[in-house]
């Protein structure tokens, strides 16, 4: 596979600067989902979210296209694309919704950690929930054998990613799905 999707999910993915961090716990309450040997443990909205941030960074880059994308006519890769560059933005409005969401509650002489983390949750579970809807939105616009083509690359790119997740944080890190 041309594109190689590394990715590290730790408890740190909300972004709770400053609470109490999960990342000193000891090993024994990490998860490590290796999809090479378990691709079906990788959530679907990460399998997204890294095959769009793949293509968007081969469109902004001028990288060489991949065979799925290279086989593909012109108006439908043009179509992925553009998914590709909204998620990249997407990607951005997220955290910056993350950081305007909890910058009040932040700068207590007390930060309430639990809100802080509710809230951050929240919206990455909107996020997530965002780009699966962009992904629906998109493939039934591609012909069959595009799609197929997609899906199969996007399944095919589980078995590049990893994933060391917090016992505490499972749960989360499966949603939406």
């Amino acid at each position: 596979m041309t594109l190689l999707c590394l990715v590290l999910v730790a408890s740190s993915v909300v972004g709770t600067q400053g609470a109490p961090a999960q990342n000193s716990a000891p090993e024994s309450e990490w998860i490590h989902i290796d999809g090479s040997k378990s691709p079906e443990l990788i959530p679907e909205y990460m399998v997204w979210q890294q095959t769009l941030s793949g293509f968007a960074l081969i469109k902004t880059k001028g990288i060489p296209l991949p065979p799925v994308l290279r086989n593909l006519p012109p108006a439908e890769r043009d179509q992925i694309f553009e998914a590709a560059l909204w998620e990249q933005q997407q990607a951005k409005d997220c955290m910056e919704r993350q950081e305007r969401k909890t910058e009040k509650l932040r700068k207590d002489e007390k930060p309430n950690w639990k809100a802080i983390d509710a809230i951050q949750k929240e919206i990455i579970l909107e996020c997530r929930q965002e780009v699966l809807d962009r992904v629906a939105v998109l493939l039934p616009k591609l012909s069959d054998q595009s799609r197929t083509s997609l899906l199969a690359w996007a399944e095919e790119s589980k078995t590049g990613m990893w994933a060391r997740v917090h016992k505490t944080e499972l749960e989360f890190f499966r949603k939406p799905r």
